[in-house]
């Protein structure tokens, strides 16, 4: 008989050591009687012989005898428990014995090694600490990683993703996975646990096998596969983005992103609800832009709402605040998370890594953008509609995946949508027009004027935690109108009016059309005069003209959809028997039949010195603020002064 006595540090007698911290303590001396060696060693002398000599198609009986010699003979029997000897045996048969033995793969779980299981099937309850899996690599590398796996796996819950091969790590404080293992101190765990069985080879060798196990692919991040319902990760739990429940934060949910702020279904939501009155006209348009901050909550954005916010009007109209406070929201008001990209909507456009940048955030932000005409718009409609698009990392090979990152741009001179893909990006296009411009010193009589607010005051107000959380539930009351609008904002207009807006506003010679030309049965315009009003129209702007100024103008008119633009030309263009009031030609001139001018026109006409005073009555500079311009203004497109007057004649 072979007795083994076993103090030092051992685990719980009960054996069921499981999700446990992984620490030894001390506990009293146990002694375990085994069986005679030599039944041992010849049973599993005979069980070797016959398993090599018949290959994978015959599995022999492994007795226990035979496992308690393999423990003893391989100083694997360090321990007090029983099951212990023989889960460590097992153990050595597959990951030592059988690749040289029989030249199989330890992890081919297809390949029949023995028909013995590890007690309970849990190979868990043999994990102890790392002065087991020390004692094991003294042994054998290949099982001091195999316990060292399963070690960690115990302590920590890893995930791979499946599109780059990542390892990432819970952290359930913030209740995402996370990339930065050695922030978590797993690095650190690793090569103090190992001590002089250390390396880096080590190291990376055991962080393969943990890729092994918990492959997510994209779609299941973030909610989406746990959840019928949209949900976000927020500092105090789980939230329903449709009924506004909060759950706890739990690794099987999978998320990879959070909102670093509390969220509270009373919070006060006044400080923003002034800000957004402050920036828009329309209560229409302060909706949308708080529907607009929702939709970049929802992880599936792209595929259920299928929009994107393009905001426009002058400088310093709050556009860079608004932004500033959705990055705020997004990333918390330290940026302690990085949810944001910004990449413009040229280069999204014409770079093969721009995808890439906006890949993995939930929103992209692009202010200031220039006004060139985009001519390929295939990736931005792409990513809008919850398309599959390449994703190409520096350096790395090329996946497809959805990008679910809410587009968000800005622009003073907003750039023109070529013709390629325009019914589709109308129907997912959100135009909010700012009017109002803050200024230090604004026009007394001016009402779209408004006063700045120092920088010092505005982040006093707007990114404080409290109001934080009261953007939160007003993004989150966005999210559930949109869902209860058939995932459509609150703009009034129809896509295709909204498209046409827009294009007013990033075609300047169309919104000069707009703002000044209507038709009129029997009237007409010269053509050269059309321009010149055109160039005192755009100096007033402070636009630079182009060359081709007059033949481009024209052409651009001729496109419009909203004015009926066919040119004659008169016996003499004298402007007799019209209202027009500009100066008449004696000699021919080529002009616009059934035109006449806004008074928003009749305006710059006069500025361009070409109205003839005799006929200029009633455009004094008393009536500047004409009827149609306030209507314009009031429907919160201010480049668009007398436009709903002429669409309703």
């Amino acid at each position: 008989m072979l007795q083994i006595e076993v103090d030092a540090w051992t685990r719980p007698p009960d054996r069921c050591l499981r999700r446990s911290k992984g620490y030894p303590y001390p506990q009293t001396q146990q002694v375990i009687v085994m069986t005679n060696e030599s039944d041992g060693a010849d049973e599993w002398q005979a069980w070797a012989d016959t398993r090599v000599s018949d290959g994978l198609d015959v599995t022999p009986e492994l007795t226990d005898a035979a496992l308690r010699h393999i423990s003893q003979e391989n100083d694997l029997c360090g321990f007090e428990c029983e099951d212990e000897i023989h889960n460590r045996a097992l153990s050595w048969i597959r990951y030592e014995w059988a690749p040289d033995a029989l030249g199989v793969d330890p992890e081919n779980d297809d390949v029949t090694i023995h028909r013995r299981d590890y007690t309970e099937d849990d190979t868990n309850a043999s994990v102890l600490g790392w002065e087991e899996i020390r004692f094991m690599y003294r042994e054998s590398a290949g099982i001091g990683r195999y316990r060292t796996e399963l070690f960690l796996q115990d302590q920590y819950d890893f995930i791979t993703t499946s599109s780059d091969d990542e390892l990432l790590i819970y952290n359930p404080d913030t209740g995402t996975y996370s990339t930065e293992l050695s922030k978590f101190g797993l690095f650190s765990e690793i090569k103090q646990g190992l001590r002089e069985h250390w390396s880096r080879h080590e190291r990376n060798e055991i962080l393969s096998r943990l890729k092994q196990d918990d492959i997510i692919e994209q779609r299941q991040f973030n909610g989406r596969q746990q959840f019928e319902d949209p949900h976000v990760c927020v500092d105090n739990g789980v939230l329903n983005l449709l009924t506004g429940e909060l759950k706890p934060h739990s690794p099987e949910y999978y998320f990879v992103d959070r909102i670093p702020v509390r969220y509270k279904s009373n919070a006060d939501t006044s400080v923003y609800e002034r800000y957004f009155d402050d920036w828009t006209q329309r209560e229409t348009d302060k909706r949308t832009l708080i529907e607009m901050v929702g939709h970049a909550l929802v992880p599936d954005a792209n595929e259920r709402y299928k929009k994107f916010l393009m905001l426009t009007g002058d400088t310093n109209n709050g556009k860079s605040v608004f932004f500033r406070c959705v990055k705020a929201l997004l990333n918390g008001p330290d940026g302690t998370e990085q949810n944001v990209s910004n990449v413009k909507l040229s280069k999204l456009s014409t770079q093969r890594f721009a995808n890439s940048s906006v890949y993995g955030n939930m929103a992209n932000v692009a202010g200031e953008i220039d006004g060139k005409k985009i001519r390929n718009t295939a990736s931005l409609k792409d990513i809008t509609g919850g398309d599959s698009v390449e994703v190409e990392p520096k350096g790395t090979r090329s996946f497809f995946e959805t990008i679910n990152a809410t587009m968000m741009f800005a622009a003073n001179d907003p750039p023109v949508i070529g013709d390629r893909d325009k019914q589709a990006i109308a129907s997912r296009l959100v135009p909010v027009n700012l009017p109002y411009s803050f200024v230090d010193n604004p026009t007394e009589n001016d009402p779209f004027e408004k006063q700045r607010r120092p920088e010092s005051e505005l982040e006093d107000e707007l990114l404080t935690d409290e109001a934080l959380s009261g953007l939160l539930r007003l993004a989150v009351e966005g999210v559930q109108r949109l869902e209860d609008n058939s995932g459509d904002v609150s703009l009034p207009e129809s896509p295709r009016e909204r498209l046409r807006r827009y294009e007013r506003t990033a075609d300047p010679m169309r919104q000069f059309g707009a703002e000044c030309l209507r038709n009129e049965a029997g009237e007409y315009v010269v053509k050269e005069h059309i321009t010149e009003i055109y160039e005192e129209w755009t100096e007033s702007r402070q636009h630079e003209l182009g060359s081709g100024t007059h033949q481009a103008l024209h052409e651009s008119l001729r496109g419009m959809d909203d004015l009926n633009y066919e040119t004659s030309r008169p016996g003499s263009a004298d402007y007799v028997g019209v209202d027009v009031p500009l100066e008449g030609q004696d000699e021919r001139k080529r002009v616009v039949s059934d035109l006449t001018l806004t008074d928003r026109g009749i305006k710059h006409a006069e500025n361009a010195g070409i109205v003839d005073r005799d006929d200029a009555g009633g455009t004094d500079g008393d009536n500047e603020q004409t009827p149609d311009a306030l209507t314009g203004r009031e429907q919160g497109y201010d480049h668009e002064l007398g436009v709903e007057a002429t669409l309703r004649q």
